[in-house]
């Protein structure tokens, strides 16, 4: 894939992407945890420290990064912009 070129799009997060971000959250702590935390501190990490916060989905301070030109483009990561 040397060369290609990828158009990404970020946006403000909405409501229904609240799955997807699970989803990719989800992903990265299982990814990005492993090398230091237990099979059991990442479950109990997913059921009470990590998770979407639709609070700043609704303040409009959470955003998605999209591969535009996917037909149909899902969220591929996310971020939260604090002031």
């Amino acid at each position: 894939m040397a060369g290609a070129v990828i158009n990404i799009r970020v946006r403000t997060a909405v409501a229904a992407d609240i799955p997807r971000l699970r989803e990719l959250i989800e992903a990265s702590v299982r990814e990005l945890q492993t090398a230091d935390y237990s099979p059991a501190q990442i479950e109990g990490a997913l059921q009470s420290v990590y998770g979407v916060d639709s609070q700043l989905i609704a303040d409009g301070t959470y955003f998605v990064a999209e591969i535009a030109d996917q037909p149909t483009p899902k969220a591929q990561g996310v971020a939260a912009i604090s002031h």
